[in-house]
């Protein structure tokens, strides 16, 4: 009786250590990643392990340097592989079986391709600063400042550098009221002030701020000039025009 126990827990033994010997194992699978088209390694590529059974991921790991990788510690079982990196397609690598009898797998160069993504027209678009500043004067394109284009000359001026105006639409330049308000080059009829609040800024091509004007100007005792420039089709002013006069 006792002979036959001790076969039993002989062949019980025997049964579980077979049991472990397929079910958890210590195999490996290693391999090389790189780019398809260069035929470069990839460095810091994702490898991930999934189980085909159930789908449930093993384990996982990167390349190094060169490209290579080495999972260890892999149960017996069947797997399927996704080598992935940023900007490159998933590659997947099925039907990966460790065995007892093979436990260490070797899936040699794996080439990954670049992702292509296809754009059906790009359009770049830019559009020039209403400002620009030449050697002795400021440049404003008023065509560009699409939000006074309703308003009068004051309101074209109020976000120009050293020009400011007030609530009341009074602009100063350079912190004076003292300058000059010319018309296509010429002196205003107007008062500056009055100028620069009856002149419509539809009507305006550009308008030059001049801070150092040459001789020319006569500019004595004045912080500058504005220049305004009208469109062709401008409006004139009535001859014998007086300073309350406006644009018809």
């Amino acid at each position: 009786m006792l002979k036959k126990i001790s076969t039993f827990i002989l062949i019980t033994l025997l049964n579980i250590n077979f049991s472990l010997g397929q079910t958890t194992g210590s195999g490996s699978i290693s391999g090389d990643v790189f780019d398809e088209g260069v035929k470069a390694p990839i460095e810091y590529a994702n490898i991930i392990l999934f189980n085909s059974k159930d789908s449930s991921q093993v384990t996982g790991t990167i390349t190094n340097k060169e490209g290579k990788f080495l999972l260890k510690d892999i149960p017996v079982g069947k797997f399927y592989l996704y080598v992935q990196f940023i900007g490159y397609e998933k590659k997947t690598i099925g039907n990966i079986l460790i065995s007892n009898s093979q436990k260490n797998i070797e899936l040699g160069n794996l080439f990954i391709k670049v992702s292509a993504i296809t754009l059906e027209h790009v359009t770049v678009q830019g559009n020039r600063s209403p400002i620009t500043y030449q050697i002795d004067k400021k440049v404003i394109d008023v065509s560009q400042m699409a939000t006074t284009i309703s308003g009068n000359a004051a309101d074209v001026l109020e976000n120009v550098p050293s020009v400011s105006v007030d609530i009341e639409g009074n602009v100063s330049l350079r912190g004076s009221t003292n300058f000059t308000v010319l018309i296509d080059n010429r002196p205003s009829v107007m008062e500056a002030q009055d100028a620069l609040q009856q002149i419509a800024a539809s009507s305006i091509e550009t308008m030059e701020i001049i801070t150092n004007p040459s001789s020319k100007y006569d500019p004595e005792g004045n912080a500058g000039i504005i220049n305004i420039k009208l469109k062709k089709n401008k409006p004139r002013i009535k001859r014998g025009c007086k300073f309350k006069c406006r644009y018809q």
